[in-house]
């Protein structure tokens, strides 16, 4: 039977195929830069732990979310859209980059003219510092968002991924030579602004081989693009606002001290996985839009898409939350107090159930714009937003650690309703996606149990703490990787062939 539009089942299987091969060499690229980006992160928060006081991590918090409100409206969402749109002439991409670059201009202007209010508000006169960096880094990474846009609808992927290897050094090499000459909290901001501004100089450089911005501006030519905007503009703010809210209540009520193990925590347990995600939902996007009206390959690429993150994120997750003791006397070193460094190890264990729903409820922002709905998203975060805030009022007087398990209690509501949402869009349900990870939450169940036994056992041994916690997670890693050869032996082959396959094609 041929397929309703004309072309024969050897077209549709062969392109299907080539969309494909288009994901794996993009999850490739994309998912190298971003373990290449983890680490440097990683690092760099070690490293910065030594020269900055919770303090000056709770103001960069605070700094860092008048930043993402920022950078919600940067481009009014065009640049998804231009992601979305299957055909666009490059007349039109030139407006629409002018249009981005002015928009980028105006909101860092007003971020900068509201480092007043800002301070006012979290009772920080130091912030202000802070906000003037933030604001030209506002600006450099909004007018980049465009030619990004362009690269991604090429499946540029490579570039997109030496881009963001070279623009994350510099940034941290900047980030932490300003914190040892002693820039307290301006130094990560600095470091920022560095690898925003490495960032739109790199795009520029290779976006320059498929398009180049022309003197050209007609705003009725983006006027196409703005219903879809408009639509993903609100629902990137409220979903900045509702996944950030916590931030903002902890550091106007309980101050930036009390932030800091909170950032920090957040940074380490949710941070890493929100980078690690958009390796696959940078790819799914343009590949899913590629293919919007196919909901039956949709849906086997999004089952694949959560497999494949359950199978990376909850060993690394329930391994964070078993040896978090021990990880964190290692990476924040003795500069912290014995107070704040309890309270992170504490703080980080509880937002790990965060993380894992916040990664398995990702590729839904994905599914939704590829179909071209960023309706059913801005409604989801905006009834997220307002749990969230009753919630974290509820909460706040009894301290981050309710927070936190206020955030858990959102999370669960929110992955439950996102995946009811779903179904309105594509025949897919939860217990599809429950199946897809229940085999990974097995192997990484019984590696937390091992290790944490083996934890026990080693209590008031004399072990040097590093080599300490390297063998629990050899051990944690062995077992994992036994548990998961057994049980997903065919999923492991799939994926070897599929790389298999591209090294072939090359």
């Amino acid at each position: 039977m041929e397929p309703r539009d004309g072309r024969d089942e050897a077209s549709v299987r062969a392109g299907v195929t080539g969309y494909r091969e288009h994901a794996i060499s993009g999850v490739k690229w994309t998912g190298g830069s971003t373990g290449i980006g983890m680490a440097i992160q990683f690092v760099q928060m070690a490293v910065l732990a030594r020269y900055l006081t919770t303090e000056d991590f709770g103001l960069f918090g605070e700094a860092m979310v008048v930043v993402g409100i920022a950078l919600a409206f940067v481009d009014l969402g065009l640049s998804p859209a231009l992601v979305q749109r299957q055909e666009t002439d490059t007349a039109t991409i030139s407006s629409l980059f002018w249009l981005v670059a002015c928009i980028s201009g105006a909101t860092g202007l007003l971020v900068w003219s509201s480092s007043g209010f800002v301070a006012a508000f979290f009772e920080a006169p130091h912030l202000v510092e802070v906000i003037f960096p933030a604001a030209a880094f506002v600006v450099v990474f909004g007018i980049g968002q465009v030619p990004l846009a362009v690269l991604q609808k090429a499946l540029a992927f490579d570039r997109l991924s030496k881009v963001d290897i070279v623009s994350g050094v510099l940034g941290a090499v900047t980030a932490i030579l300003c914190a040892a000459d002693g820039f307290g909290a301006r130094a990560p901001m600095i470091g920022l602004l560095v690898s925003g501004s490495a960032r739109l100089l790199g795009l520029l450089f290779y976006v320059r081989m498929i398009w180049w911005p022309g003197l050209h501006f007609q705003v009725g030519e983006a006027r196409s693009f703005v219903s879809f905007g408009a639509y993903q503009t609100g629902e990137r703010f409220v979903n900045y606002l509702a996944a950030n809210l916590d931030f903002v209540m902890i550091g106007r009520y309980l101050g930036p001290a009390a932030l800091g193990p909170y950032y920090v925590a957040y940074q380490v347990v949710v941070q890493p996985m929100m980078r690690l995600n958009p390796v696959l939902t940078r790819v799914a996007f343009p590949v899913f839009s590629r293919i919007q009206s196919d909901d039956a390959v949709i849906v086997r690429g999004y089952v694949r898409i959560i497999k494949l993150v359950g199978l990376v994120a909850l060993p690394l997750l329930i391994g964070m939350a078993v040896v978090a003791p021990s990880f964190f006397r290692v990476y924040l070193g003795n500069a912290w107090s014995e107070e704040d460094l309890r309270l992170t190890i504490t703080l980080a264990q509880i937002l790990v159930p965060v993380s894992i729903l916040k990664c398995l409820a990702n590729p839904l922002g994905s599914a939704f714009l590829a179909k071209g709905r960023p309706d059913i998203g801005f409604s989801l975060n905006t009834g997220r937003l307002v749990l969230n805030a009753l919630l974290f009022w509820l909460a706040i007087q009894s301290g981050p650690q309710a927070v936190a398990l206020a955030y858990v209690a959102s999370s669960l509501l929110a992955f439950w309703a996102g995946h009811l949402a779903l179904r309105r869009v594509m025949p897919l349900g939860m217990a599809a996606v429950t199946k897809a990870v229940m085999r990974s939450l097995f192997s990484a169940t019984l590696m937390g149990i091992v290790v944490a036994m083996t934890q026990l056992v080693l209590t008031g041994a004399r072990i040097d703490p590093l080599h300490k916690l390297l063998f629990l997670v050899s051990l944690g890693g062995t077992v994992y990787f036994v548990a998961t050869f057994r049980l997903e032996r065919t999923f492991l082959q799939d994926i070897r062939g599929w790389i298999a396959r591209r090294q072939e094609d090359r």
